[in-house]
């Protein structure tokens, strides 16, 4: 069974964009929505939010050591990641909604 263990780290990085730049976070949040929606697997609606957080930022007209900065961040979750992105390759992630 799942004991929340995982998330914590995308849940900071999304905590601190909502306090940054909470309107792009708006529309990155709907954007997981979406995305774990039709995939049904939260650690591809993640990765679809790291890819668009900088990509929005940079498309906001942010500085360029903001963008820099979350791409670094970023960067810290995915190599935390390692492990579910394989699984995610090899079709052997769980869905968000399996509890076993």
């Amino acid at each position: 069974t799942r004991r929340f263990r995982g998330g914590k780290g995308v849940a900071t990085m999304g905590g601190g964009a909502f306090v940054l730049q909470p309107i792009v976070s708006l529309g990155l949040l709907a954007l997981w929505v979406v995305v774990r929606k039709l995939t049904g697997k939260a650690s591809v609606a993640s990765l679809a939010i790291m890819v668009g957080l900088p990509i929005a930022v940079a498309i906001k007209g942010a500085p360029g050591w903001e963008v820099a900065a979350i791409v670094g961040c970023n960067a810290l979750v995915l190599v935390r990641h390692v492990d579910n992105i394989k699984r995610l390759l090899a079709g052997r992630e769980l869905s968000a909604s399996r509890t076993s």
